[in-house]
């Protein structure tokens, strides 16, 4: 799971560090910084799988913080899985004069031990025999993502697997496209390629049909089955429904905007959360009624502590209520700028009995601005 998050000199994060459980909800006003805690988790994702992008795409100079004079920019990720604790730390010089981005400094370790290092002098990779053997790397890019599959690099090997576990997802219903393609299975950002990750779980476990089906018959009643169905122009994710013993067929693209975001949503639950992924999930609440969305938190909440994490962005007052009080982590941004965790807004002196999102939205918690 991810553990923690370490960020100075940029955006607002300065000296800025935030610690994970298995479930949290980030809870602050606008501009405090939580989408920011995603994108940045997200980027140094992105960075060590190596994706085909350049430096500055994720760390552009305009990620520095703008008060702050520091041409560095200092990153540390922290990962857990059973004995082994991973941490990754980056450092990133932003060159003004000829305009470049460059890492100066990676780092990964896991217990304690170095199993990769970059400075300027070069970079040495350590096997899980501590046996170090020296690689070129390209200041643009992490030297993280060239892991030898060699089996003597299993500790290595570990960390990355665990970065690939991270999903960042904001499900937007009008964007899910409901063929299937040779797409990614691994949810896209506005999961738009919904339909080929349904195929591909289907495939990979069974079970999980069996989940969606028996949640999504107690949701909607008329509800049968998810199917992939062959057509003249392709492989459509469909959905049938029984009216009165009659059997109709839908195209995902048919069903409303909030049937298609709990299917996201569920789909996300029993897809990879029960299956050990880190979902990033920013606004899950749109489109979808407060009646739905309890029975959604209460399997989050069990899936999350039992397999994988869940660390969700929300101002629905539904998810603020049932996790806030002992699952929050509420950020504020100071007067100087800068981002912070604070300590939860005590509500003892609440004589009214009001919820978390009532006071919020009466403006007696504005400490958490």
């Amino acid at each position: 799971m991810i553990k923690y998050l370490y960020a100075n000199n940029y955006k607002s994060f300065v000296n800025f560090r935030i610690n994970f459980d298995q479930l949290n909800l980030l809870i602050g006003q606008n501009g405090s910084g939580k989408s920011n805690v995603f994108y940045l988790i997200a980027c140094l994702r992105d960075l060590i799988q190596g994706q085909n992008m350049a430096l500055f795409t994720w760390f552009p100079a305009s990620t520095k913080t703008r008060w702050l004079k520091s041409d560095i920019q200092t990153f540390e990720l922290g990962l857990s899985e059973e004995e082994h604790k991973y941490v990754y730390k980056l450092e990133i010089e932003q060159n003004a004069e000829n305009n470049t981005t460059k890492i100066i400094s990676e780092k990964v370790e896991c217990n304690g031990i170095l199993l990769y290092q970059m400075t300027g002098s070069g970079a040495v990779l350590y096997d899980d025999h501590q046996k170090g053997m020296t690689v070129l790397v390209d200041p643009t890019a992490s030297g993280v993502s060239f892991v030898p599959s060699d089996s003597s690099y299993q500790l290595l090997q570990g960390f990355r697997r665990q970065i690939d576990r991270i999903i960042l997802c904001i499900p937007n219903p009008r964007t899910m496209q409901e063929t299937i393609t040779n797409d990614v299975y691994i949810p896209r950002v506005d999961f738009s390629n919904i339909a080929s990750t349904y195929a591909e779980l289907m495939q990979l476990d069974p079970e999980i049909y069996n989940d969606l089906t028996n949640r999504f018959r107690e949701i909607f009643p008329a509800f049968f089955k998810t199917r992939i169905s062959v057509e003249q122009f392709g492989k459509y994710l469909s959905f049938d429904y029984k009216y009165n013993d009659v059997t109709s067929s839908y195209h995902l693209n048919e069903l409303s905007d909030g049937e298609r975001m709990l299917f996201a949503l569920y789909l996300l639950l029993y897809g990879f959360t029960k299956r050990g992924y880190y979902i990033l999930l920013d606004e899950p609440d749109n489109y979808v009624s407060i009646r739905e969305l309890q029975p959604w938190c209460i399997d989050l909440e069990e899936e999350a502590d039992q397999n994988g994490q869940c660390l969700l962005i929300s101002h629905h007052p539904e998810i603020i209520d049932y996790f806030a009080d002992t699952r929050g982590i509420w950020l504020s941004r100071l007067k100087s700028g800068e981002s912070v965790v604070i300590d939860a807004p005590g509500i003892s002196d609440n004589k009214d009995l009001l919820t978390y999102s009532e006071m919020i939205a009466r403006g007696m918690l504005d400490e958490i601005r």
